[in-house]
């Protein structure tokens, strides 16, 4: 989960990065974690919350991806059968070794390292070219569809309580979870969507329920972990995002806090 969760990949490209820490030997509860924990939150993210809707709403975003990540990963090795073959890596150092060629391989064709300043070189490239032509296309969207519902939404649809309560905490999870929206393109779609009377618990439960799910995602899960894993998978993103979001409201309206967005 600490590791996943500064990462910038959406439900979809962090498939490929769970899937190789599976086949690299990690459990099916670590390989879920991370694939909770990446696409819930990241430095974008947060740092787009932050200035939408506030240093709470950030946070908040932050513990609850956490603690979603952690027990989806706790509750998927309960429920799951870890058994499995020799990891890729380790199988391949037997197969080499049986034969006897490791050390001749490794003579002939020593490994080449990158110097300090192609890697600097590398970091920079991805950090100022790559990660923002990767994020660009979903922040456009997310901004295209803030734009329209802060258009066409009325004002007043959402006051006068429609916005605030379990019922909405529940509605704006379940449509999280059925509806797939990146981290960083859903933030700005909420932040509309709280200026228009959305309540903050919802808000919350939509950001962390929306990121961390969609087919491709519960596909993977369901072909590598299995039918049991995505069960525990999705039953742990929806409780946490539900009780993450009743926390909040609870929150808000102790403390008379609300989300810094404007109309």
């Amino acid at each position: 989960a600490l590791i996943g969760a500064p990462l910038p990949l959406c439900s979809c490209s962090v498939i490929p990065a769970a899937a190789a820490l599976r086949s690299s030997g990690a459990s099916k509860g670590a390989a879920a974690s991370f694939a909770v924990a990446t696409p819930e939150i990241d430095v974008p993210a947060f740092s787009l919350t932050w200035a939408l809707l506030g240093p709470v709403m950030a946070v908040s975003r932050v513990i609850g991806a956490a603690v979603s990540a952690v027990t989806a990963g706790l509750l998927v090795d309960a429920v799951s059968d870890d058994s499995r073959q020799l990891p890729i890596a380790e199988e391949a150092e037997r197969s080499c070794c049986s034969h006897g060629h490791a050390a001749d391989t490794s003579a002939e064709q020593p490994a080449v390292h990158p110097s300090i300043l192609e890697r600097l070189a590398r970091a920079l490239r991805y950090g100022f070219v790559d990660l923002p032509i990767d994020l660009a296309g979903w922040l456009v969207i997310g901004l295209l569809l803030s734009a329209a519902v802060g258009a066409f939404l009325p004002a007043s649809l959402l006051e006068g309580g429609i916005g605030d309560g379990p019922l909405a905490i529940i509605a704006a999870m379940s449509l999280g979870l059925v509806v797939y929206v990146c981290a960083t393109g859903s933030t700005p779609l909420v932040a509309v969507l709280v200026a228009k009377g959305l309540g903050p618990g919802p808000a919350l439960a939509f950001l962390l329920a929306g990121p961390a799910t969609n087919p491709a995602t519960m596909a993977w899960v369901l072909k590598d972990l299995g039918r049991a894993a995505l069960v525990a998978y999705v039953a742990s993103i929806a409780v946490v995002a539900f009780l993450s979001g009743l926390g909040l409201q609870w929150l808000a309206g102790s403390g008379g806090w609300t989300p810094s967005a404007e109309p």
